[in-house]
């Protein structure tokens, strides 16, 4: 692991990613280098966007 990145080129997908434990796991994939795909109610929709958006924003390599 020379870039010090667990998960590189990965693909998660993480079910109720738009808060809680699930958020946090999508934050520590997306840390690690992996692509995530996250679903959560749509009631959470908002949430998930600004979550996408942030991550994004972020430079994350994920």
């Amino acid at each position: 692991m020379a870039s010090g990145l667990r998960y590189p080129g990965r693909v998660v997908i993480v079910t109720g990613g738009t808060r809680g434990i699930g958020e946090a796991v999508v934050r520590e994939f997306v840390q690690h280098g992996a692509k995530v795909v996250f679903c959560a109610p749509e009631s959470e929709g908002d949430q998930g966007r600004a979550l996408a958006q942030e991550l994004q924003d972020s430079g994350a390599p994920g």
